[in-house]
């Protein structure tokens, strides 16, 4: 039987400052700031621009879960570091504790090239969705 697993990230909800990316990556995470709109100028003054996914192996669909034929969408928070890491990696929407525990993990490994405000790469705070789809 294949496996399919999907990734996507949904939604910048927050980012802001930060003081210096080899000291705390999170300095100044400001979970209000304004996203720069989708269609351009990502240099508008004050306006953040999210971060993008540079990395994203595919989670590990747990044998248990399979042997249940467990599949569907979990949704994870997930702030991304000025150093574009993920950190404060929790589930929002989840399916079973396998398959929470899979894309959690998954979701650690993550690379990002982070959000930006000013040209200054910044913490945000990110959504993220992570499927498992048995075929």
């Amino acid at each position: 039987m294949k496996t399919k697993c999907g990734i996507g990230i949904l939604l910048l909800v927050g980012a802001a400052w930060a003081q210096s990316p080899s000291v705390d990556p999170l300095a100044g995470l400001d979970r209000k700031a304004v996203m720069c709109p989708y269609n351009g100028r990502p240099g508008v003054p004050g306006c953040v621009t999210p971060p993008h996914a540079t990395y994203q192996p595919d989670p590990e669909y747990p044998a248990k879960a399979r042997k249940k034929k467990e599949s569907g969408t979990i949704v994870l928070a997930l702030v991304v570091g000025s150093d574009g890491l993920p950190y404060e990696v929790k589930v929002v929407r989840g399916l079973s504790e396998e398959l929470d525990r899979a894309a959690t993990d998954c979701v650690a490994r993550w690379r990002f090239s982070p959000a930006s405000k000013d040209g200054r790469p910044v913490p945000a705070e990110i959504h993220a969705e992570v499927s498992f789809h048995l075929y």
